[in-house]
C-alpha cells in the first residue's frame, strides 16, 4: 500500500472536532481509522469534512487552539489509540 502524505486528520461536519489516522486514500474520499484496534473497518470520509497533518503533533496543536474545549489529555489520548505511531 502506498505511504500516505499527511496521515493525521481532523474531521467532522461542520466542524472538524474529530481525529483519526488515514490509512486509504481514494481521491475524493479518505478512509479514516479512529484507533488502532478498532474492531470495524475504516471509515470513508469526504475530503471536503478532512483536515490533514504530517505529525500528531500538529493535529493534536491545530485542535487545542482551535477547537474551543479542553484537549489537554488528548495527546495522551492519541498515544493509547495509535500507540505504534508514537
Amino acid at each position: 500500500m502506498k505511504k500516505i502524505k499527511k496521515p493525521w486528520a481532523a474531521f467532522g461536519f461542520p466542524i472538524k472536532d474529530s481525529y483519526g489516522l488515514i490509512v486509504e486514500d481514494l481521491g475524493e474520499v479518505v478512509m479514516i481509522q479512529y484507533q488502532e484496534d478498532q474492531s470495524y473497518p475504516p471509515e470513508p470520509w469526504d475530503i471536503k469534512s478532512v483536515k490533514r497533518f504530517e505529525t500528531a503533533q500538529k493535529l493534536w496543536q491545530y485542535l487545542k487552539s482551535n477547537m474551543g474545549y479542553a484537549k489537554c489529555n488528548l495527546l495522551k489520548c492519541m498515544k493509547e489509540e495509535f500507540p505504534s505511531q508514537f
